[in-house]
């Protein structure tokens, strides 16, 4: 061997393992563009379905199972601001404390009823692997939702509920964010954690 080729067969060696580690260090930055870009996909795609079949489209997500999915309802639904589960909670007291009052209790008016969407487009997404939802902020929650499940709704108007999704890694260390256009369903990607601006 010459000394050309055994400097071109080290070259070739130090750029395959440059390659790796930097492939090996940006891992996560990688699955997180993955993650934002698919689901920035799936809003916009869900704006225009929500306007076109005349639906209120909410996605769901899980924390602890580190999944989102889609529900729709043809029902009217008004958001309204707090956990829902809260709301739900204080009616069940009122009803109660009335009954034992002897009152009746007037019909409340019937929630909609959101069911799953039967679409191979929609089904249940699981995060890429080290990737975690850090939080979410919506506009109908009093702060960041950071377990358990969080609802961002999208409106037959034209209409999609303002939101930041934070992602993070295992250590979190690292952050992305998701921030949702209301106005136009489109999203942009930030290399950083994000707040609603005050």
């Amino acid at each position: 061997m010459t000394l050309i080729e055994i400097m071109v067969t080290l070259g070739v060696i130090a750029l395959i393992m440059g390659i790796t580690i930097s492939q090996l260090g940006g891992t996560f930055d990688a699955h997180a563009r993955e993650a934002t870009e698919r689901l920035a996909s799936t809003i916009r795609y869900l704006y225009n379905k929500a306007a076109s079949e005349n639906l209120t489209m909410r996605l769901v997500f899980d924390f602890e199972k580190r999944t989102y999915n889609v529900e729709a309802t043809a029902d009217r639904f008004l958001i309204e601001k707090g956990d829902p589960r809260d709301k739900q909670k204080r009616k069940s007291e009122k009803s109660t404390e009335k009954a034992a009052e002897g009152e009746i209790t007037p019909i409340q008016k019937a929630e909609a009823s959101f069911g799953a969407v039967d679409s191979y487009l929609l089904k249940p997404v699981e995060l890429p692997g080290g990737v975690f939802i850090k939080d979410i902020y919506t506009e109908h929650d009093q702060g960041p939702v950071t377990s358990g499940t969080a609802y961002i709704y999208i409106f037959p108007s034209g209409y999609v509920e303002h939101a930041i999704i934070n992602f993070r890694n295992e250590e979190d260390s690292e952050q992305r964010s998701l921030e949702i256009n209301p106005m136009t369903g489109n999203s942009r990607r930030y290399d950083e954690y994000r707040e609603p601006q005050k």
